[in-house]
């Protein structure tokens, strides 16, 4: 009787593993397809007026950053000497290894 039921947990145990690999499986697959769909509406709404992409953001968070770090936060400067600023640094503002 014992062996019926250690066969009984092993195939319980058994299923019960593969209802899981199933269920990892799906996920995964629910994952990339939400992805998928994702890339899809952020290539769609490139350039439409009010969206910014991640990467968008976070260069404008990186050129924020350095607009802080160079001109006092309230002080009022004109357009051309920060693009100056900007232009005539010694070194190019680099974003992620590119200029």
């Amino acid at each position: 009787m014992s062996n019926e039921c250690d066969v009984e947990k092993d195939y319980s145990r058994s299923v019960r593993n593969i209802e899981l690999l199933a269920l990892d499986e799906v996920l995964d697959r629910f994952t990339s397809e939400v992805e998928d769909f994702i890339d899809t509406l952020v290539t769609y709404f490139s350039g439409a007026e009010g969206f910014t992409t991640k990467e968008d953001r976070d260069l404008l968070n990186r050129i924020e950053k350095q607009l802080k770090k160079r001109f006092s936060v309230g002080s009022q400067i004109s357009v051309q000497t920060i693009m100056n600023s900007f232009t005539q640094q010694v070194r190019p503002f680099v974003i992620d290894g590119q200029y």
